[in-house]
């Protein structure tokens, strides 16, 4: 009877092994696709606006993705996630017309970096990753924004201008890097924030009526900020920023930062808003607008992150007072059922 139940437990398990093995491999190809497709509407998006106008990429939203892909999923699925940056942007960028060298390099690039970045967060945040706490912050600016997109801009500029040498080094390392820092902050902070964070820092009494309030001020302000050029107005689309961080902590900072940087890139490239009018010269207003963003969106982070530390110490706070009433009730408790014994 045991040999028949043995034998039969034996026989089941290679089924059991066969299928786990196949939902792992249909989960990787799944995983592939999206973050290959992904990856590769965001290289079309900066083509398209790069044929626009030559100033260049004010972010790049596929360095972001693949960032916040490491981040979110086990590492167990980095090689798939790798694998799928590097096949979308050499495809992209052969199907762009690129050499073979210089496409083979950005793919390099846009799977390097970011592996080094995550590994960087990974490496200093030990707790889980929140863009509402310091260190984990810290951890995401320093590694996939400033290493990361580093290496990624050093490999990078190093392909490109070995086939092609059209510029100094310095300058499209600078524009590589810059672009990629911001692809990270604003598209990889957006994802990282709205999947990461279960709690708003602040709970507002209408959180439906004041989220549709402010997408409404953050349009209005930024299209005014952005496209008509109202030059009082510019720095004027920092408030709903400040709104969304205070109210609605991460989430509301990245998702007004996401629109801000979408309205000034279009807005920029197509010679509209402020910072086009400031400098004529293309490069020079992409470095301004560049400037404006990252200021923005750090400071949007920061402020997201000191509301949402506030919180948590006043929760703390209300959970130790509440702990201290109780110890205090269940000692007075004690003390008139001693005292009852006491007079028995």
């Amino acid at each position: 009877m045991s040999s028949r139940g043995a034998g039969s437990f034996a026989a089941t398990r290679p089924v059991t092994g066969t299928w786990i093995r196949r939902q792992e491999a249909a989960g990787a190809v799944v995983v592939f696709a999206v973050i290959a497709a992904v990856h590769a509407a965001g290289t079309g998006i900066i083509s398209d606006l790069n044929r626009v106008s030559a100033s260049g990429e004010v972010l790049f939203p596929a360095a972001g993705i693949t960032v916040a892909a490491l981040l979110l999923l086990p590492r167990r699925w980095w090689p798939v996630v790798l694998a799928a940056a590097f096949c979308s942007e050499l495809v992209a960028d052969l199907v762009m017309g690129e050499a073979v060298v210089t496409a083979a390099g950005s793919a390099v690039a846009v799977t390097v970096g970011p592996a080094v970045g995550a590994g960087v967060v990974l490496a200093w945040a030990a707790e889980p990753l929140s863009l509402s706490r310091r260190r984990q912050l810290a951890a995401f600016v320093a590694g996939p924004a400033v290493l990361g997109a580093g290496v990624a801009a050093l490999i990078g500029a190093a392909a490109a201008l070995f086939m092609q040498p059209h510029g100094a080094f310095v300058t499209v390392l600078a524009r590589w890097w810059t672009s990629g820092a911001l692809g990270v902050l604003i598209v990889g902070g957006l994802l990282v924030a709205w999947l990461t964070e279960s709690a708003w820092p602040i709970r507002p009494r209408h959180p439906v009526a004041e989220g549709c309030g402010l997408a409404v001020c953050a349009g209005v302000l930024t299209w005014l900020a952005f496209w008509a050029w109202r030059p009082g107005l510019t720095y004027l689309c920092l408030v709903p920023l400040g709104w969304a961080a205070v109210r609605f902590g991460a989430r509301g900072a990245t998702a007004v930062a996401a629109l801000m940087a979408v309205a000034g890139e279009w807005g920029t490239v197509t010679d509209h808003g402020l910072f086009a009018a400031i400098s004529h010269d293309h490069v020079q207003a992409l470095w301004l607008v560049q400037l404006f963003l990252a200021v923005a969106v750090l400071g949007g982070l920061v402020l997201a992150g000191q509301v949402a530390e506030l919180a948590r110490t006043e929760a703390a706070l209300r959970d130790s007072e509440r702990a201290e009433q109780q110890a205090r009730l269940a000692d007075r408790k004690s003390t008139r059922l001693n005292s009852s014994h006491i007079t028995i």
